[in-house]
């Protein structure tokens, strides 16, 4: 995590604008003026924090680089794997159509070690849940490549193996989304409503790899 982002939280910018120079913040954290200038301009160019003349304040992108970091240390402390909760919603049926193409098929039988079933599997998060997803942010996925044809391109898959409800699956990410963080895709080699017998809002539990 950029240390700056962590001093700011420190001083309450998570919740109100805080008013410091570079030079206190150079201070702080034991480098030139210069530096942490820069580094506070990476952090407003990446969205992780915004200025004005009441002082700077972290963003909702910033919050979540520094929970999915928090996430990570915590779940490594206290030595427990991460399990994430949702209930089944209805998609919109394009995920089976895009999990069917051989080029992500033939992948997700070397890299995961399974074929999956022809459909994606929604699940709805609640904002504690949303915030364990962004946990995944900090692991190391396994990639889907994508690839391209003369009409159109096909973006990266991020996976992530998990059991659901006991059932093999994956987490399954598309670089390029429509979904927000509130959504989560996964993939089986098994029709898993019709295996666990559930059905649209029933509850699911995720257990990660």
């Amino acid at each position: 995590m950029n240390e700056l982002l962590l001093l700011l939280l420190k001083k309450g910018g998570n919740i109100r604008s805080v008013t410091i120079s570079t030079t206190e913040i150079g201070n702080a954290l034991n480098m030139s003026q210069q530096n942490a200038s820069r580094l506070m301009i990476e952090l407003e160019q990446e969205g992780a924090i915004s200025r004005d003349k009441r002082g700077i304040m972290i963003t909702k992108s910033g919050m979540e680089e520094i929970l999915a970091v928090y996430g990570t240390m915590k779940q490594s402390l206290e030595g427990k794997k991460m399990t994430i909760k949702g209930t089944i919603a209805l998609g919109l049926g394009e995920g089976g159509y895009y999990i069917s193409l051989e080029g992500y098929k033939k992948q997700f039988r070397e890299k995961l070690g399974f074929e999956p079933f022809p459909g994606t599997l929604n699940l709805k998060l609640d904002k504690e849940q949303e915030e364990k997803r962004l946990m995944l942010r900090e692991m190391d996925p396994i990639i889907i490549e994508g690839w391209k044809t003369e009409d159109r391109s096909f973006g990266d898959l991020f996976a992530y193996k998990c059991k659901i409800d006991g059932v093999e699956g994956a987490i399954v990410i598309p670089v390029r989304t429509h979904h927000g963080t509130e959504v989560l895709e996964l993939v089986s080699p098994v029709n898993i409503k019709k295996k666990l017998g559930k059905k649209d809002g029933d509850l699911i539990k995720i257990e990660i790899l």
